[in-house]
């Protein structure tokens, strides 16, 4: 009987060691990046997520119910699993409600060296109250990838781009949201990020986290290459090189990825596609491309292409459609837009017919991407050809003289360049998906 009291005793004294562990209530309980120590129990705000730069990670939680004596502690964990460093606070020198904190360093500290899934667990009075997860990342780095500088219209992977020309590059930018230039001539800086060849600033079409759309500067003609890097916040990327061509073209397409229905309107400056198709031998096509080089009237970096005069390239491109040779009417840059070029042809007789015949730009021993447009099949009149042309090149607005077969056509050679292709020269571009320019 004594031996069963002495256990009763013993039991029920552990009942009561163990009943504040059972009894004590969490109220709130975070992790933090600062807290105010300076007295009361000021609730922070949570945060998960860290960085191997920030200062602490701090703890934060209050409970009710506390008993005199009661002990708390904190144990953090690497994301190894082992334990990193403890915190036992003093026993309570009374009942009530208490808030607890407690905080390990992060930069200059192993935890910078550690990123990755932390963890606390937090005990009262030697048993388990809580667990909190948490992350320490490295911060984003700016960078420019590899490789990632190419022709805006073209896309092709490894090869040049032309100085005046539209090109973009993908990387990592670190900015939240996407930023396009409103105002012409066009800004050197879009939501503090800036990029640079060198000391020469580059104006910026548009700017997100993983693509800024550009002109290649005017400035770097002459060069093969140069270094290109990008800056934000204090912080500038790693440079890449960029190679340079004095022509390096590319046609704009409809999807934005370089390939399919090309950016081609007609003289009433509607798409030419299958609901539009062009006349062979009659239809002036206005076709929008980018690196076509020199040019004269030559605009300031950033600055629009001029309409009085146009500014014509100092070297004649070569155009086929459906693999003819076209008359090309006019070659220069689009007035009113940056780095955007636009090429007037008239469409060979000969062409191949259908919704995807394939247009292709060469100059200077340099060719294009192949873009598509659609072409009606050939008159009925097997005979039917191209007599002459006059006058066979001609400004914007002139009016050319057609002659089939002795047939006379006057048309408007469709050479305002001021009529542009209206895409939104943001052109929210990327790689390897389906999006397409934003415009009409």
């Amino acid at each position: 009987m004594k031996t069963q009291r002495q256990l009763s005793r013993l039991l029920f004294g552990l009942a009561l060691l163990s009943f504040p562990g059972l009894a004590v209530t969490v109220t709130d309980h975070m992790l933090t990046k600062a807290v105010n120590t300076s007295g009361g129990c000021i609730v922070p705000t949570p945060a998960t997520s860290f960085l191997t730069t920030d200062q602490s990670v701090w703890l934060w939680f209050n409970v009710t119910g506390a008993n005199a004596g009661d002990v708390a502690s904190a144990t953090w964990y690497s994301p190894n699993g082992a334990a990193y460093s403890s915190t036992t606070w003093n026993p309570l020198a009374s009942a009530g409600t208490w808030c607890y904190w407690s905080s390990i360093s992060v930069v200059g500290y192993p935890p910078a060296s550690s990123p990755g899934n932390w963890s606390v667990r937090v005990s009262w009075n030697g048993s388990a109250l809580f667990s909190l997860n948490f992350t320490i990342l490295a911060p984003a780095v700016l960078s420019i990838s590899t490789g990632g500088v190419v022709n805006a219209a073209s896309y092709a992977s490894g090869a040049a781009v032309a100085p005046g020309s539209i090109a973009s590059a993908f990387g990592s930018f670190l900015l939240t949201s996407p930023a396009g230039a409103a105002n012409m001539p066009l800004p050197t800086n879009l939501s503090g990020l800036s990029m640079q060849f060198g000391s020469t600033k580059v104006p910026l079409i548009y700017a997100a986290n993983g693509q800024v759309n550009f002109q290649v500067p005017w400035e770097v003609t002459g060069l093969s290459q140069a270094s290109l890097t990008a800056t934000l916040n204090g912080q500038t990327s790693t440079a890449q090189s960029v190679s340079l061509a004095a022509l390096a073209p590319g046609i704009f397409s409809t999807n934005s990825q370089g390939f399919g229905q090309g950016a081609i309107l007609d003289p009433a400056y509607k798409l030419v596609d299958a609901s539009n198709p062009a006349t062979p031998g009659s239809t002036v096509v206005l076709i929008y491309c980018t690196g076509l080089g020199a040019v004269s009237n030559q605009p300031a970096s950033g600055a629009p292409g001029p309409s009085n005069p146009p500014a014509a390239t100092t070297t004649i491109p070569t155009v086929t459609i459906g693999g003819a040779p076209a008359q090309v009417l006019f070659s220069g840059l689009a007035p009113g837009f940056v780095g955007e070029y636009q090429v007037n042809a008239l469409v060979p007789p000969n062409s191949a017919s259908g919704d995807a015949v394939p247009v292709v730009i060469s100059i200077g021993g340099k060719t294009s991407n192949t873009v598509t447009m659609a072409v009606k099949a050939a008159p009925v009149n097997p005979n039917a050809t191209l007599t002459s042309i006059s006058p066979t090149s001609g400004n914007a607005g002139q009016i050319l003289t057609v002659i089939l077969n002795g047939t006379q056509h006057e048309l408007h050679s469709g050479t305002n360049p001021g009529q542009l292709w209206r895409r939104d020269q943001r052109g929210r571009h990327s790689r390897g998906t389906a999006k397409r320019a934003d415009g009409q």
